[in-house]
């Protein structure tokens, strides 16, 4: 989960593989899109943007699971498209229009629209049932975010195996495609994670 796109790997046979979507890109723009008939999604929220940015949910990763009354949603407003409110629960969510009606929808809530539509994707990549997955997020997320999280993976209808920190996720990675690490010397390497907006290292010995 990215602050512009969203990626996800599939573990196979030939190790990790990035799976891709259906315009044959291995990344997805983090969006969320509401017009007066239907919801757009990834690639499709993007090719509208300009024309329908009132109604388009960017931001996700900074916004799940934050309290309306944090600072750090004041700096958000900076860079959302539509504008934020407070939410049915004190969280945060993006006030829209869909189907004719004024509508304020949660971060949670556009975070369980992305992952539905990811889902999707990896069952048309590997032409199987995905139920489970695993989501990579910052070591920074406080337990309230990371509970918004669990719940946008409840909403969209599958198993969360367990939040794995992002630069962790890098090291599994290096881990699967070296196949050969147990006959190496003992190394430290360190796994850097440089994302739109923020730069995490992890180091394993």
């Amino acid at each position: 989960l990215g602050t512009t796109d969203v990626f996800a790997a599939n573990v196979g046979r030939k190790g990790v593989e990035i799976v891709q979507n259906s315009v044959s890109e291995r990344r997805t723009p983090a969006l969320v899109g509401f017009t007066g008939r239907r919801r757009l999604l990834g690639d499709e929220a993007l090719a509208q943007v300009k024309s329908n940015y009132k109604n388009t949910c960017r931001g996700i990763k900074h916004l799940v699971g934050r309290a309306w009354e944090e600072k750090e949603v004041e700096a958000e407003r900076l860079w959302s498209l539509c504008t934020l409110a407070r939410a049915e629960h004190g969280d945060v969510g993006y006030e829209i229009s869909y189907r004719g009606a004024d509508q304020c929808v949660s971060a949670t809530v556009c975070l369980s629209m992305l992952v539905t539509y990811i889902v999707a994707t990896c069952q048309a990549w590997t032409k199987m049932d995905v139920n489970e997955v695993v989501l990579a997020i910052p070591s920074y997320y406080t337990e309230p975010v990371r509970q918004a999280c669990l719940d946008a993976l409840r909403i969209a209808g599958v198993q969360c195996l367990r939040l794995l920190h992002e630069s962790t996720a890098i090291a599994l990675a290096w881990r699967f495609e070296r196949r050969s690490f147990e006959d190496a010397s003992p190394v430290t390497v360190a796994f850097c994670s440089a994302g739109h907006s923020g730069l995490m290292v992890a180091v394993a010995r």
